[in-house]
């Protein structure tokens, strides 16, 4: 089966024969990208030996393969992966990770919220209503900054995941298996409300999508691969 690029967007998979009609009746050029897993990398049309036939051969500008740079951004092969990762992560091998992850910062949340609690009781804030008050919203502000951290830091790391993902072997990355940013671990983390307020559906993507992607990978334009 055959992958190919129509407007910049990836189409298929197509059998080899209809690849051949669409390169005989113009709807595929000579430029346009194709892949099939036999293949290490995208190339371009004219480089496919039959596709176009002998009418097609002048269509033909390079006998060369398109170098992988050549190769727009976002474009992967189904059934490769990047080096040293084995694969998408599924729903459950993430739901494990997420359990791990919410029993870490629940217990973190709840230690920082003593903290802050002991320091107010110190200053004598908590013997009004307005001080029992402006203790809750600072605990809660605390807890949801500890929370993002945690997730946004270390999935922007070297070690591209948190400790619960660690625990099972699994990476985020971007859309080319690459380490992401603070800033788009920041919009992945935040993303997750959005899954969430919606029914968990955009979690439940993970389960049933091409690529396993919840709804906030979708959104924020990242993977989560098991290793090798």
């Amino acid at each position: 089966m055959w992958y190919y690029t129509r407007a910049g967007e990836q189409q298929g998979p197509v059998e080899f024969a209809a690849l051949q009609q669409m390169a005989a009746g113009g709807m595929l050029t000579a430029q346009d990208l194709v892949w099939n897993e036999g293949m290490p990398q995208w190339a371009s049309a004219a480089t496919i030996a039959g596709l176009f036939g002998a009418a097609g051969a002048s269509q033909r500008q390079s006998p060369f393969p398109t170098a992988p740079s050549e190769v727009p951004l976002g474009y992967y092969s189904p059934q490769s992966q990047p080096g040293g990762y084995a694969g998408y992560a599924g729903f459950w091998l993430r739901f494990v990770a997420y359990i791990v992850d919410f029993i870490i910062c629940l217990i973190g949340s709840a230690l920082i919220g003593g903290v802050i609690g002991a320091i107010f009781g110190a200053m004598g804030a908590m013997r009004s209503q307005e001080g029992a008050v402006a203790l809750q919203v600072v605990a809660q502000l605390t807890g949801i900054a500890f929370v993002w951290l945690y997730y946004a830091l270390q999935e922007s790391s070297a070690a591209q995941a948190t400790l619960g993902k660690r625990m099972l072997s699994l990476r985020v990355t971007d859309l080319n298996g690459n380490r992401i940013s603070f800033g788009r671990a920041t919009g992945r983390y935040f993303g997750k409300y959005i899954s969430a307020i919606i029914l968990c559906i955009g979690f439940m993507m993970a389960g049933f999508t091409e690529r396993k992607q919840a709804l906030h990978d979708q959104m924020a334009g990242t993977l989560v691969y098991r290793t090798a």
